[in-house]
């Protein structure tokens, strides 16, 4: 396989990694703010936490597609 249809390939998939850590981002935050004052701090502390990560790994895929973007004016 080229180099270009593997960075396309790798794009393609951190396409999805990104859709799918944006779909569970969105659903900690409304269920955050759906049930924060019926549900124990734990599991508010815990929905928070999860929601950080997944926003953090939402920039962190984002860098790397632009990265691999870049990658291909390159070839």
């Amino acid at each position: 396989m080229a180099k270009i249809d593997e960075i396309k390939e790798l794009i393609g998939f951190l396409k999805v990694l990104f859709a799918t850590f944006v779909a569970i981002d969105v659903s900690l935050i409304a269920w955050l703010n759906k049930n924060y004052s019926e549900s124990g701090f734990v599991f508010n502390f815990a929905a928070l936490l999860l929601a950080t990560l997944f926003s953090v790994g939402i920039v962190l895929v984002v860098k790397a597609i632009l990265k691999n973007i870049k990658s291909l004016k390159d070839l």
